[in-house]
């Protein structure tokens, strides 16, 4: 496989394999052209700065390589998504000892209540902010 071929399938698989998983992207009210745009965008400008290999990759090299790729890009979409879900479970139990109402109601679309959706705004906010994303 050339090398120019296999350093473009293992960033898509990379940034392909984080979309799977991260909060806010993964939701059916994203459309999936703007799902594909995203990667898109994600991907070109990797592209555009890394310098393609003039040899070229041996398939059983790059089969290893595109799994890793995709278990990092897992792991890195992960972390945001721990996080998020875990404000989730603090929201809820505030909600539990608190008693304010609509705590545990969804709407039509399967999303939170809009007091859940206030806090979670709030603390990622403030956790993009502090630079926490870093």
């Amino acid at each position: 496989m050339p090398g120019w071929m296999a350093i473009s399938l293992l960033v898509l698989m990379r940034v392909t394999a984080l979309m799977i998983v991260v909060p806010g992207v993964t939701h059916g009210v994203v459309p999936w052209r703007a799902r594909l745009l995203l990667i898109a965008l994600l991907v070109i400008p990797v592209l555009c700065v890394l310098p393609a290999p003039a040899d070229d990759v041996p398939l059983g090299d790059f089969f290893a390589c595109l799994a890793h790729e995709f278990v990092v890009g897992i792991s890195l979409g992960l972390v945001p998504a721990a996080i998020v879900w875990g404000l989730q479970i603090a929201v809820q139990a505030l909600h539990g000892m608190t008693g304010l109402p609509g705590g545990a109601e969804m709407d039509s679309t399967g999303m939170e209540a809009p007091m859940q959706r206030l806090f979670l705004f709030a603390v990622l906010t403030i956790f993009f902010l502090s630079s926490g994303h870093r």
